[in-house]
């Protein structure tokens, strides 16, 4: 069996394992995590859903002078192909997280 490459990191529903299987029956194993203030985001209730009508958590890069939070989550291996996880999350904007930024 080969070995993971790629890991998506999510807060939110993601962070259960059944919500997390609907886009992967596979995505069952997922580490608790955590993104460095370093980073320079926090969350915030500023996601609206383009299919619902709700308000959702999303993350918002720090303007000047103000500091980053630490955002919790889970981090857990995904296939190559994320198109599921892309239509699960429709509106949200991918992003490269460094493996530095992230504390296990």
């Amino acid at each position: 069996q080969r070995r993971p490459t790629n890991f998506l990191f999510g807060f939110g529903s993601i962070i259960q394992t059944e919500s997390r299987r609907s886009s992967d029956p596979k995505a069952v194993d997922a580490a608790p995590c955590r993104i460095k203030r370093e980073f320079g985001f926090v969350r915030e209730w500023n996601f609206q859903a383009a299919t619902a009508q709700i308000c959702a958590l999303g993350l918002r890069r720090v303007s000047a002078g103000e500091r980053g939070s630490t955002i919790n989550g889970v981090i857990f291996p995904v296939p190559d192909d994320l198109t599921a996880f892309d239509a699960r999350e429709n509106g949200y904007q991918r992003m490269e997280v460094p493996r530095d930024m992230i504390e296990l």
